[in-house]
């Protein structure tokens, strides 16, 4: 009897050892599971939780343990927000269903729960087991995509914009609004066929509009276009339609698209587009002549300029200034002086070709813009306009004899002077007030340049260097010729023979080399230098020297790029050389070298005019300059014509 029980005892320890082992390896089944587990009994109290419902509900195992299921973490959701989606014609057994739970925390979140029932050595249920996936994200963008479905449709009846829906295959409308109906000018309860919306488009957009919906067809692409559409009452309307290709398995290819009638957003734009170019050409024109004004000359201007470089053509930009216009405003007043503006533009828009662009650019200054001049030059511009206008003249009422009105014309060519348009026109000006103020010919300049290329080898080389200099100071150039007319009207003055003449030629166009070597920000500076500052800039006379140096055929001119900032009375630099000390070359040019830096025009500052540059250049006789060379040019200066020499005031 004994013996029958100890075997009995040790069979029941047996199974409960099996039954613990199985349950172990349930249990750490359940554990490794990727989604939250919950098992009850069939006393419907939670017997198990994985770790996964732990770091889901916020809740700890031994927390929810023994908890009613109906009081657990799921029953703290709000029963009427349960969603079953089970499939009611699955054979299967369970439940699935989505639920909103409150967490520990107090955040919402929904389950995704599957609940089957659970037993376990046993023919009867004896408890339910539930696996929950955290399904918020999903929800919530479903929630959101209703919301804006919602505010969509919301959106297009409030809009007054048509919805459509166009099977691709049979091209057969699957939904067509009443909204859009009302677009063709059709009631909701009438039948549209694509057949139909063929035949309300006009007739004089058909091709466009039919050969775009069958590429869009064909292609499956996106499209937004407008097109006229004619009512069977015979008005006229104006349609947007946007359409985009949707496709599935079940249904295949179709299109979704609104429509909305923009007739009169259209009609509203037309008049303000014709109220704006309207009140465009106001502000546009000059009230006076009725040329385009300087703002809108500069508007063409890069229009113009753009379609030069796209197209690779040359543009030429002319600067014309008045020679007599304060003559006429002080003798004839204002109103003359305006009437002369006037006589003047029309005579400038008689030798206009239709495209040419001309502006009264301000005051007296007028700007003509020549596109396409094929491959004439700047001087061939200039004298191709100046001999068009050369009889242009004004006579005053009850005045005999007419008074010829000059203009001083300067010309740049768009990109050969420069890629930047503002440049352009900057040399052009230039141009122009250097002609209206006496300097040297710029194409007397071009060829004193040409000769001595062909003259002495390796000119070129150092002509290219002042071009480098020229587009780090645009003064250098424009002020090196300058200073070679000056010097020239003084060695001419002194009858020095033909080859000083040319060495001092050479020397005028090369003397500011040097500042190759001077940083940008010193030379572009606008106020005053500092002391370190000043130092570089008298450093340019040595370089400059430096550099000619090692170019052969240029050694007469050494002395006079070296020596051009000497003073008379030994104050100058590099060497400090008091009078007959520095060389003549350099003390003439050192005169025609400050002349023209006091009457150029400068970034920073105005150029003075030429009386006040002679009294300067009076007072520094025998101090700062060469007495000699002082008299003999403001002689030279004082013989020649005043417009030539000086400003006018024009």
């Amino acid at each position: 009897m004994n013996a029958q029980k100890r075997i009995n005892d040790d069979e029941r320890q047996s199974n409960n050892s099996r039954h613990m082992l199985e349950r172990d390896h349930f249990r750490a089944l359940l554990e490794g599971l990727g989604v939250a587990i919950m098992i009850t009994g069939a006393d419907d109290l939670v017997h198990f939780t994985n770790r996964k419902m732990s770091e889901l509900t916020g809740y700890t195992t031994n927390e929810m343990f023994g908890w009613s299921a109906l009081d657990s973490v799921i029953r703290s959701a709000a029963l009427n927000t349960a969603r079953n989606i089970s499939d009611p014609t699955a054979d299967d057994v369970g439940v699935a269903y989505e639920i909103e739970i409150t967490c520990r925390t107090g955040e919402r979140k929904w389950l995704e729960m599957h609940a089957v029932d659970y037993q376990y050595n046993s023919a009867e249920p004896i408890g339910t087991l539930l696996s929950g996936t955290d399904v918020t994200e999903r929800v919530y963008a479903e929630q959101a995509v209703q919301e804006s479905e919602r505010r969509l449709r919301l959106a297009l009846e409030t809009g007054n914009l048509g919805w459509w829906h166009l099977d691709v295959k049979t091209l057969t409308y699957l939904e067509f609004s009443d909204e859009c109906k009302a677009h063709f000018g059709l009631p909701p309860d009438a039948p549209f066929t694509y057949e139909d919306y063929k035949e309300f488009v006009h007739p004089a957009d058909r091709a466009r509009v039919f050969e775009a919906d069958k590429k869009s067809l064909a292609n499956e692409t996106i499209f937004t276009r407008e097109y006229r559409i004619v009512w069977r009452d015979g008005t006229i309307h104006i349609i947007s339609a946007h359409g985009i290709p949707v496709s599935d398995i079940e249904n295949g290819l179709r299109f979704i698209g609104i429509t909305q009638d923009i007739t009169k957003q259209k009609l509203l734009e037309s008049q303000r587009e014709t109220a704006l170019r309207e009140a465009q050409k106001r502000a546009d024109g000059d009230p006076l002549t009725g040329l385009l004004n300087h703002r809108a000359f500069h508007k063409k201007f890069e229009q113009e300029a753009s379609r030069c470089l796209r197209e690779h053509t040359r543009l030429a930009v002319l600067m014309m200034d008045l020679n007599n216009f304060k003559f006429f405003n002080d003798a004839y007043g204002h109103a003359v002086g305006d009437e002369v503006l006037k006589n003047t533009a029309a005579k400038l828009q008689t030798i206009c070709r239709p495209y040419d662009v001309l502006s009264r650019f301000g005051g007296d200054e007028f700007v003509l813009l020549m596109p396409n001049i094929g491959e004439a030059s700047a001087h061939q511009i200039e004298e191709r306009v100046a001999k068009a206008i050369e009889k242009l003249s004004y006579r005053p009422i009850q005045d005999q004899s007419s008074i010829p009105i000059g203009a001083s014309i300067g010309a740049a060519i768009f990109p050969d002077s420069s890629f930047d348009r503002l440049e352009s026109l900057k040399k052009a000006d230039d141009r122009m007030r250097w002609i209206k103020s006496g300097g040297i010919d710029q194409a007397q300049a071009q060829i004193s340049r040409r000769l001595i290329s062909e003259n002495i080898e390796g000119f070129s080389m150092l002509d290219a260097l002042i071009s480098a200099v020229d587009n780090k100071d645009r003064y250098t150039r424009k002020h090196s010729e300058d200073v070679m007319g000056y010097c020239q009207i003084i060695a001419q003055a002194c009858e020095l023979d033909e080859e000083i003449q040319h060495t001092i030629a050479v020397s005028a166009l090369i003397h500011d080399l040097g500042k190759i070597g001077v940083p940008d920000a010193i030379l572009r500076k606008p106020g005053r230098l500092t002391d370190i500052e000043f130092a570089a800039i008298k450093l340019h006379p040595v370089m400059g020297a430096a550099i000619i140096s090692a170019v052969p055929g240029f050694e007469d001119t050494l002395e006079a790029v070296k020596y051009h900032h000497e003073r008379w009375d030994g104050g100058g630099y590099p060497s400090g050389l008091i009078g007959d000390e520095t060389p003549f070359i350099a003390r003439l040019m050192a005169v025609a070298d400050a002349y023209s830096a006091m009457t150029t025009d400068r970034p920073y500052r105005k150029g003075m005019q030429s009386v006040d540059a002679r009294r300067i250049l009076e007072l520094g006789s025998g101090t700062q300059w060469d007495p000699t060379f002082v008299h003999v040019f403001l002689n030279q200066l004082s013989a020649r014509p005043l417009s030539r020499i000086q400003d006018d005031g024009g």
